[in-house]
Order: structure tokens, then sequence, then C-alpha cells
């Protein structure tokens, strides 16, 4: 591995990569022994530009180097600082830190790379992007990404289960993260299989499942107590995503059951490596027909536009109340 940098940027959309990035820096830099005098790490959102210079110009001491990490950094941020109040910084690093000295600056989001003082730090520095997907790549890059930790940490993920943790779970990597070592242990070195992931379900996916079996059952006020529970910790929209999730997941299955397709047909059909998920789906959805499926369907649609057109997670509540009274009383 290179020696790090002296000066360093840590940029971008990818909130994830600049953590692990800000933590291979400061492992690659300062001993752990004499980390409590040789790692600084300062708010970027308070901290002036001359107390990162007086900061970043002390001596490291004992062994290792010294490193001062600027973390959610403004100085590369247009109407933050003037080019002047900047400006004994850049003098620093141009000049050269003392021996044994590193500066760091991590960014989440864009630099303003036409402002004088980005101009003139970004000649003299190591600066590293990490910028996230576009939206319509998203979740096969966050699988992608997901299997490629697994492969980092030597854990046998398979790419179906991949995409179901990125459709049960989203595109947030930490949670990703999370969900894997989680996922690594129980398996003790076996294969991560769907079968794990059933009974390792993260709890918001395991409480929208019994919010839609009290729909299947027809029992509006068992639905609405889940729900309510439910927000006290979720965003309202992402529950309505969890649910269009899995009901959309009922509907593909169920069409081609009802056109007499066996399970091992219907998951040849939907290109699934294991019938487990199949069969799953089925029985979740046993209580529904499709016409069903797809009425409650375009009722979560309609619901996420009133979501998105509200404010107030009263008046959100308020909606999905409504909307689950609907559900379990129409379908």
């Amino acid at each position: 591995m290179a020696a790090p940098s002296p000066v360093t940027l840590l940029y971008g959309d990818d909130a994830y990569s600049l953590k692990v990035a800000e933590d291979a820096l400061i492992a690659a830099i300062v001993d752990p022994g004499f980390k409590a005098m040789n790692f600084n790490l300062l708010d970027g959102r308070t901290v002036l530009p001359s107390e990162v210079a007086a900061a970043a110009a002390t001596m490291p001491f004992g062994l290792g180097g010294r490193l001062v990490l600027v973390r959610d950094c403004l100085f590369f941020s247009a109407g933050k600082f003037a080019a002047e109040d900047v400006q004994g910084l850049v003098d620093l690093i141009l000049k050269g830190l003392p021996p044994g000295c590193h500066l760091a600056f991590s960014v989440t989001g864009s630099i303003d790379k036409r402002l004088t003082q980005t101009k003139a730090i970004l000649g003299n520095i190591d600066a590293k992007e990490f910028g996230g997907a576009k939206p319509w790549e998203e979740k096969d890059r966050a699988a992608d990404w997901l299997m490629g930790q697994a492969r980092d940490r030597g854990v046998k993920l398979g790419n179906d289960v991949a995409k179901t943790m990125v459709e049960s779970l989203g595109i947030d990597r930490w949670k990703l993260a999370n969900e894997l070592d989680k996922l690594a242990t129980y398996a003790s070195g076996a294969p991560i299989t769907l079968e794990m992931l059933e009974v390792l379900g993260s709890p918001g996916e395991t409480d929208v499942f019994a919010v839609l079996q009290a729909i299947g059952d027809r029992n509006p006020v068992e639905a609405v107590t889940r729900m309510r529970k439910l927000l006290v910790t979720e965003a309202a929209l992402k529950v309505l995503a969890t649910m269009a999730t899995l009901m959309r997941s009922w509907l593909q299955v169920k069409i081609l059951a009802e056109r007499g397709m066996s399970v091992d047909a219907i998951t040849q059909a939907i290109g699934a490596k294991s019938n487990f998920k199949v069969k799953k789906d089925l029985e979740s959805a046993r209580k529904f027909n499709s016409r069903q499926l797809q009425a409650g369907l375009s009722l979560l649609l309609e619901t996420d536009v009133a979501l998105k057109t509200s404010s107030g997670r009263g008046v959100e509540a308020l909606q999905l109340e409504r909307m689950l009274v609907r559900l379990a009383t129409v379908l």
C-alpha cells in the first residue's frame, strides 16, 4: 500500500465509502497507542481555517504519524468562506506540513472546483471522489457492491441472495454491511442462503409483513394497530415502499400460479435460483387473488402521491390508516 499523502481530500455522495476511506487513513497513519495525542477529528461545519492550520502544523508525539481529519468540511463550498479566510491554510499546504503530519478533508457531497481555494488546494493534494449511483443503477450496483463486500470478507453470498437483501433493505450501504455481518456470523463459514434471510429478516420488513397479513385477514383494527407501532421508528414513505415491494413480489408469482404454473416453473420464469422465495411469496399471498393485489398496488400508489404532497407525521399517519382500512375492507 502506498504511503498516505500529506494532504488528502475525500468527497462524494457515497457516505459509506467516505467513512471507510477515513478509517483506512487513520489506520495507515496513526499508531493506536498514541491515537489520543496524534489524531484530531475536527467538525468542518464550525472550525475555522486558522484552527485547522494550527492543528495541522503540530508535530506528532511518539510512534507513528499525526492526522488531522476535518469532517463535513465547508472550505470547498461556495458562500461559506472567502478566499482570504482560507489563505493561511492554503499557504501551509503549499509550503508543506511538518514531517509526519497529515491533513485530511472529508466532504459528503460535491465540492465547488471554481473556488480560488479549491483550485489552489486541489493542485497540491491527493483528491479522491466517491460517487453515488444513478437512480436507475442503484439497486444493481448495490447488489454488486454487496457481493464484493462478501468476497472481501470471505463470506459466501450468491447473486440471488444479494438481490433479495437489496430488495428488502434498500440501497443504504451501512444497513447492507451490518446485515451482511450479522448473516455471516450466523452462517459460520457456510454459504448465506435465502432461508437464513427468512430466519434473520429485518424487523422493519417483518412488521410490514404483519400489517399485510392483518389486511389479508380483513382485520383493519389489527392492521392499524401494527402500523402505529411501526411508525414510531420508521418513516411513512419507507413503510409504504416496503409494502409495495412485498405486494409486487406476491403479485408476480400469483399471476403465474393462476395460470397453472408449478413452483419450479415459476422459479425458472422469474429467473430465481431457488424456489424458496417463490414458495414463501405464494404462501404469503394465499389470501389474495391477482386482481386484489393489483387493486392494492393502485391504492398504495395513490397513497404515495398523497404522502408526498402532505406534511407532518400526523397527516401521514392518517393517510396510511385510511389506506389500511380501504385495503382490509375493499380487497
